[in-house]
């Protein structure tokens, strides 16, 4: 097995996450957990990418959580820390149809949305949706639905937040679904 380098940042984001983790008040914790438990399949290089969108998608919640902005150089961690390219595993037709229809909904939403960091963070898992790349497309379907969930925790949207939660738990679902066919 080949050395990689590329853990030591990402540990140092982890580290840095863990930190923001426990600034968080108590009732907001339980939306990071799922988040914290992605970053375990880093371990294996072909899935290494969705672990730092889930790195990604922990910073951003902290984010919104917190207005810390260590959250913000963990993004940053975690966007230099994405590979493009691991091992080409093609997303199937009906899974890059839905991807899209998802990508189409959070760029609409980001972009008429009020706060800048849902502005980027959207377009940046808009993009990476329609990705031909499982890993890549999998990592962004973690950022959306932590963008959704963030839209639920911080109250920026006119809409009912308990949708939004429910689209952010199903977007984190069918992400598992990417993640289950990377790990084999």
């Amino acid at each position: 097995m080949g050395k990689r380098h590329e853990l030591i940042p990402f540990a140092a984001g982890i580290v840095l996450a863990a930190y923001l983790a426990l600034k968080i008040p108590q009732n907001s914790a339980i939306y990071l957990a799922p988040y914290a438990l992605m970053l375990l399949p880093g371990i294996k290089r072909k899935s290494f990418p969705f672990a730092a969108a889930s790195l990604f998608a922990l910073a951003f919640l902290e984010w919104v959580l917190l207005h810390n902005y260590i959250a913000l150089i963990v993004m940053v961690i975690a966007i230099l820390e994405t590979p493009l390219r691991v091992e080409k595993q093609p997303v199937k037709f009906w899974e890059r149809l839905l991807n899209v229809l998802v990508g189409g909904t959070i760029a609409y939403v980001s972009i008429v949305s009020q706060d800048v960091s849902f502005k980027v963070v959207g377009i940046l898992s808009a993009l990476g949706l329609i990705s031909s790349d499982r890993s890549i497309s999998g990592g962004a379907l973690v950022t959306s639905s932590a963008f959704f969930l963030g839209i639920a925790i911080s109250g920026t949207s006119d809409m009912d937040p308990n949708i939004s939660l429910g689209i952010g738990a199903i977007l984190l679902l069918y992400s598992l679904n990417h993640l289950r066919k990377l790990l084999r």
